[in-house]
């Protein structure tokens, strides 16, 4: 019985692993990757709910190495990271049946994580640089610029070397 059991969650999820795939390979062109970000969320959902927790995982293995070899590794390990993270918000909602805050909550802290993974993996793989020396890079262009713009300010005739907004921009440091 549980190998016709585990034959029947394999049949339910190889389907829907392949339409997330699919649907992964379409958020490589522009208007599709919109569509890929809200439907592949709903399909990690519905592959929990047909085939559990172990197809789920495995899902995501495959979902991963599948992307990687079809579109590129970042843009594999990055769509397949948000996908999952927010199917995992949209798996809480559904089994715990919260009241409409809550599940909100939880939706926007999984979307939230999302994005924030994907933005790592981008920063740290693509532009092989840690998160202080891109904030660094950041802090270092608004420096410039801050000053740049008291240039411009002083020679219109304005006096801004008393002003706080100003002197906090140039004492920015990241630590």
């Amino acid at each position: 019985m549980n190998n016709m059991d585990n034959t029947k969650k394999l049949a339910n999820s190889a389907p829907l692993i392949a339409l997330l795939i699919i649907s992964s390979l379409l958020g490589t062109l522009p208007f599709f990757s919109l569509i890929s970000i809200s439907v592949g969320p709903i399909i990690v959902a519905l592959i929990y709910h047909k085939a559990g927790k172990f197809y789920t995982g495995l899902s995501f293995v495959v979902t991963t190495i599948l992307l990687s070899v079809l579109a590129n590794p970042i843009f594999a390990l990055t769509m397949t990271v948000l996908t999952f993270s927010i199917g995992a918000g949209i798996i809480y909602m559904i089994s715990k049946n919260h009241g409409v805050l809550l599940n909100f909550v939880v939706l926007t802290l999984a979307i939230i994580v999302g994005y924030l993974a994907m933005t790592f993996i981008d920063i740290t793989l693509i532009s092989q640089i840690s998160i202080s020396e891109f904030l660094n890079t950041i802090v270092e262009g608004l420096k410039a610029s801050m000053g740049e713009i008291s240039k411009l300010y002083e020679q219109s005739g304005g006096n801004i070397s008393e002003n706080p907004a100003i002197a906090a921009f140039e004492n920015l440091t990241v630590k």
